[in-house]
């Protein structure tokens, strides 16, 4: 199962489009507790990669995927800038890998759902 599949299934089982938002970081908090989590494949490929190589477009290329997603989750539940909003959730999303790839703490997923519901609150008012 790719990122992208666990990902869509997350999101797909949420009819309501701010959830939508916090089941994609529910899901990566599932991925952060599963036996042999060693870390974002992505992240760990890419370190190494030569530039311009295939690492670094199928890197570009799930980065460019999940950058859409969340701008368009955004979008669905009514952010007034979807583009914003979806960087800002990037850099949490990727934040928490890096730190559970670092810290050995998937406990850090709880710290970044929490900022994640402050965020979106803060820009998809109820």
């Amino acid at each position: 199962q790719t990122i992208a599949d666990r990902l869509t299934r997350a999101v797909a089982r949420e009819p309501d489009p701010r959830k939508k938002l916090l089941a994609v970081f529910d899901s990566q908090a599932e991925s952060f507790a599963a036996r042999g989590f060693n870390g974002c494949a992505f992240i760990s490929a890419s370190t190494e990669a030569q530039p311009g190589g295939r690492i670094q477009a199928a890197t570009h290329e799930y980065r460019g995927w999940l950058r859409g997603l969340f701008r368009d989750l955004a979008e669905q539940a009514g952010a007034p800038d979807p583009d914003a909003l979806a960087a800002e959730l990037q850099m949490l999303y990727d934040g928490a890998a890096m730190s559970v790839r670092l810290d050995g703490d998937p406990a850090i997923a709880r710290a970044v759902r929490r900022a994640v519901e402050a965020l979106v609150d803060r820009e998809i008012p109820v």
